[in-house]
């Protein structure tokens, strides 16, 4: 037989119940039955209320540890800002020298994408340049041949 003090299975409380109301008059039944469901109901928001207290007390305490997380990182951040870990002389020419070919390789990409534009550009100018020429060339060479026929005459 379990403890009072014990936990008490659903099981062994459902017959316990069933028990009782079969021991107590036909029209004493409802009322008791009704009387144990508003108990067992107001335990069971008592349970309820508690355990959203719980975990809202949980969600306050989560909060109050990551903020106290974010100020000691705020705090470390302000430190390192207020004083920098000296560098030494190598890093800092490591650093000017990236820096520099940085700024070299922005500088040929640049220079490198305005010469395809230019080139682009100047194609299509060049090409009809090229026909011109070709055309004249041409014209020039059939009034020849026509000059040779008329001396081959001759």
């Amino acid at each position: 037989m379990p403890s009072p003090a014990g936990p008490v299975s659903p099981g062994s409380r459902l017959d316990a119940l069933l028990a009782a109301l079969a021991e107590l008059d036909p029209a004493d039944r409802a009322p008791a039955l009704r009387s144990y469901l508003e108990y067992a109901l107001e335990v069971a928001q008592a349970n309820e209320t508690e355990y959203y207290t719980f975990l809202s007390e949980c969600a306050l305490l989560a909060v109050d540890s990551m903020q106290d997380v974010r100020l000691e990182n705020v705090e470390l951040t302000i430190e390192a800002m207020k004083n920098p870990p000296s560098k030494q002389w190598g890093e800092v020419i490591t650093d000017v020298a990236f820096t520099f070919a940085m700024q070299a390789a922005i500088l040929v990409f640049w220079e490198g994408a305005a010469t395809g534009v230019i080139l682009l550009a100047s194609h299509h100018r060049i090409a009809a340049a090229q026909r011109t020429a070709a055309a004249k060339l041409m014209a020039a060479r059939s009034a020849e041949s026509a000059l040779q026929k008329s001396l081959a005459s001759l």
